[in-house]
């Protein structure tokens, strides 16, 4: 009985061998498979809080205030390349609440940014064709702040979400000379600038009362984000958007981080949004550039 088991057992383990050495044409293509994994994700979240406080004596000298704030943010990268095909997706957010002594709470920033690109390259291949996507709008209302008489704050309301938002679908050529380093010449541009909120369209005259308006122009989009030196990364971006109908009357909006990173889980950051547009000047206003600048230090974990 013994050897009956152990001629079975030798022949099963000289069968394998002989497998081994002599692979079906099934098995051959299996282990020569390549890999299939072409999609690069990396993702970002931090909270930073800033606090500053005085003594009686120091704003009676100087007149500062104390102030605190805290600001959420999440970035995320999904890019997806195989040969000449390149499909990226970037997500930014961005929420912060401040407030100064003697004053409510108020949010300093709140931005939702979303880009979705594909692109084909050229014979060169710093040249792409592209068709993208990218999406601006913000999460919560937004209010300005007067007082009455009596020296009672009194809150307005002049934003939400979705009030406004815009939306630019855009064709044309990217220059991408390296990899942390592009530049979209949309030829083929479509914006579509939303105020969902009826209540809220009488605030944006650009809109003629319609809660859609769409204007077809040339975007200029630009972005460039890399680790300057070790554990310190710069990310700006800049969009330009020219209406063919009004080409004077150009929408300019840059934003930038400055981030670097302390130890494994802390940084300090800089945040800087410069806004110039036309369509999103509230009635009543002349149009003016408005510039938002947050920093801090905080938590940053990268997953």
């Amino acid at each position: 009985m013994k050897k009956s088991a152990f001629a079975v057992l030798l022949t099963l383990l000289l069968g394998q061998l002989a497998i081994a050495q002599n692979p079906s044409p099934d098995t051959t293509r299996l282990l020569t498979l390549k890999d299939t994994s072409y999609w690069k994700r990396d993702a970002q979240f931090g909270a930073t809080f800033n606090l500053s406080s005085f003594n009686g004596a120091w704003k009676d000298r100087t007149g500062a205030l104390g102030a605190n704030a805290l600001l959420i943010a999440l970035k995320a990268n999904a890019n997806y390349k195989r040969d000449r095909n390149e499909w990226t997706n970037a997500l930014q957010i961005q929420y912060g609440l401040g407030r100064i002594e003697g004053q409510s709470t108020r949010k300093n920033i709140d931005v939702i940014l979303f880009d979705t690109k594909y692109g084909r390259q050229l014979k060169n291949p710093k040249w792409n064709l592209f068709a993208g996507v990218n999406f601006l709008s913000q999460f919560a209302p937004g209010y300005i702040y007067t007082t009455n008489a009596q020296g009672a704050e009194i809150r307005s309301r002049i934003s939400g979400l979705f009030s406004p938002a815009q939306f630019t679908e855009s064709v044309g050529f990217e220059y991408k000379p390296v990899a942390y380093f592009s530049l979209q010449f949309g030829i083929g541009a479509l914006r579509q600038t939303i105020v969902a909120d009826d209540a809220l369209l009488p605030l944006f005259p650009a809109q003629l009362g319609k809660n859609v308006r769409n204007q077809l122009g040339f975007q200029l989009l630009a972005n460039f984000d890399r680790e300057l030196v070790k554990n310190l990364n710069l990310k700006l971006r800049y969009q330009a958007f020219a209406d063919y109908a009004d080409l004077a009357a150009i929408a300019n909006r840059l934003d930038a981080i400055v981030a670097a990173k302390i130890g494994r889980y802390f940084n300090v950051n800089l945040n800087t949004i410069i806004l110039y547009d036309q369509a999103l000047t509230p009635a009543g206003k002349s149009p003016a550039t408005q510039v938002s600048f947050v920093s801090g230090i905080g938590f940053l974990y990268t997953f």
